[in-house]
Parts: structure tokens; sequence; C-alpha cells
């Protein structure tokens, strides 16, 4: 059985990956639109976060280029 504690931890991981995921998806839909400074203000954000062989970290080193 969790404790409180592991649940806020879980909470916490899950909330961070739906943030991660959100601000990669506005990135790209800027991206896509031709707002290259919104999209890279976006990921911006979230490359810290990344490995750096992630898909999305990938995508975006693609897009800096």
């Amino acid at each position: 059985m969790e404790t409180l504690q592991q649940e806020k931890v879980s909470s916490d991981f899950t909330d961070q990956k739906a943030w991660l995921k959100e601000t990669f998806l506005k990135g790209k839909l800027a991206y896509a639109t031709g707002d290259w400074t919104e999209a890279m203000m976006q990921w911006e954000k979230i490359t810290p976060y990344l490995d750096a062989t992630s898909q999305e970290s990938l995508l975006i080193k693609k897009a800096k280029i």
C-alpha cells in the first residue's frame, strides 16, 4: 500500500509528464503554423527535463537546424 508521500511523488511525476507533453505539443503546433519563435520558446521550457536521446529531444534539435 502506498503511503501519502509515495502517492504525492507519483502524482507530481504524472503532472510533470502531462506538462512536458502539453508543452511539446504547443511547440509542435507553433512550428507547424510557422511560428518558429513560439515553438522554440515552448521547447526551451522542457529541454532541461528531456533525455538527450528521447524522440522529443531529437525532433527539437532537428527543428533548430
